[in-house]
């Protein structure tokens, strides 16, 4: 896709996070900026709601070069496994929605559930914003 629409940088949220949050994107993808590196992300913030940014001739580098299968897969892990050779910069994200032990991807028959529960409690037709799920979740942790 990076090929066929002359695309040199990408932004990486997955399919299975259904709580990606625009701000930290934005946060990520200055920050890339700012430092030239060939892969960011921002660390800390609950799993499943930040992005990735990387440039997308590091990512077609891995590709070419990457035997392994979950390299393969989970796409930026070649370049995590090489910051001898790739510039990786990760960043905590702000202290307002720090909160590294929460999951909210969805990958099990409970993370469903829990989304089924955070949906309920906080989506009024407009995206749930990082930090009014960071509130919610610091007072109802997921089991």
């Amino acid at each position: 896709a990076a090929d066929c629409f002359s695309v040199t940088r990408i932004v990486r949220a997955t399919g299975d996070n259904p709580l990606v949050s625009a701000r930290l994107a934005e946060k990520t993808l200055a920050l890339h900026r700012r430092t030239g590196a060939e892969l960011t992300r921002l660390t800390g913030a609950p799993i499943g709601t930040g992005v990735e940014v990387v440039e997308a001739d590091a990512l077609k580098e891995a590709s070419r070069r990457s035997p392994d299968p979950a390299e393969r897969e989970h796409c930026t892990t070649f370049l995590l496994r090489r910051r001898d050779t790739y510039r990786v910069v990760e960043a905590s994200c702000p202290r307002s929605v720090f909160l590294p032990a929460a999951h909210v991807s969805l990958d099990t028959d409970l993370d469903y559930r829990n989304l089924t529960r955070i949906y309920a409690a906080l989506y009024r037709g407009k995206p749930i914003t990082v930090t009014r799920l960071v509130r919610w979740l610091r007072k109802n942790p997921l089991t």
